[in-house]
């Protein structure tokens, strides 16, 4: 056997072992469990972007929010229209608030509001962001480390619209919500997340608040601030 051939052995043998060594050391993604009780609590914010034709012009307007996650209470707040939401569990049972901070105002949701209003009353819909029916309508396009960190991408068509969504497995939170559907896209970007004991911002203090039942909006219908907001809102029970 020749020097050099037996030089080329032991390269080859050595790159053998480090190619073995790099698949052994490759770590599983982890699942996602939707059954979750309990969710990683986190603190982070996101930049939505929404791009439609108007007539023969690409319109694009663009909305920054945070958002707030601990295992029974959720918060979101509209950097730029200045509200928020308040989700609540107690057991079973949901609560939310619609908060209004210019305004100083609080429109308060029993879970029988919340059910004829059609909301989603799961609470790991609420908590990932994201229905749990649509991932699982979705196919598993890939499943990756990236800077240390797992990640998991579905994609797929669902109601004519096309979605793409990547998950961050270890915060559990979308990093990515894309869908493209009817002349509109709408992408829902992760920008930082954080620890919810270390986060650099906290929710508005809406301690204060007037607070308001949704189910006393009927007798509110002279009220401006009710007539201004309606629409976001959804339909109270008028007596």
């Amino acid at each position: 056997m020749t020097v050099r051939f037996a030089r080329f052995r032991c390269l080859a043998a050595a790159a053998a072992w480090v190619l073995l060594g790099a698949c052994a050391s490759q770590r599983p993604v982890p699942d996602l469990d939707l059954s979750a009780a309990r969710f990683p609590p986190v603190a982070a914010e996101y930049r939505t972007t929404r791009t439609f034709q108007d007539g023969k012009r690409e319109q694009s307007t663009q909305t920054r929010w945070r958002l707030w996650r601990d295992i029974d209470r959720i918060v979101t707040e509209n950097l730029s229209a200045h509200t928020g939401e308040v989700w609540q569990r107690d057991g079973a049972v949901l609560f939310q608030q619609r908060l209004f901070h210019d305004d100083r105002k609080s429109v308060d949701y029993q879970m029988d509001d919340l059910r004829l209003g059609g909301a989603d009353l799961s609470w790991p819909h609420q908590s990932l962001l994201i229905s749990p029916e649509l991932l699982d309508r979705l196919h598993l396009k890939s499943a990756e480390w990236r800077a240390n960190y797992p990640y998991r991408r579905y994609v797929g068509e669902v109601n004519g619209a096309a979605w793409d969504i990547t998950l961050r497995m270890d915060r559990c939170l979308p990093v990515i919500i894309q869908r493209i559907g009817g002349g509109t896209m709408e992408r829902t970007e992760l920008l930082a997340v954080h620890e919810l004991s270390a986060a650099p911002w906290a929710p508005v203090a809406a301690t204060d608040y007037e607070h308001i039942d949704f189910t006393d909006l009927g007798d509110r219908q002279d009220d401006p601030f009710v007539a201004r907001v309606q629409d976001q809102l959804g339909r109270p029970h008028t007596h």
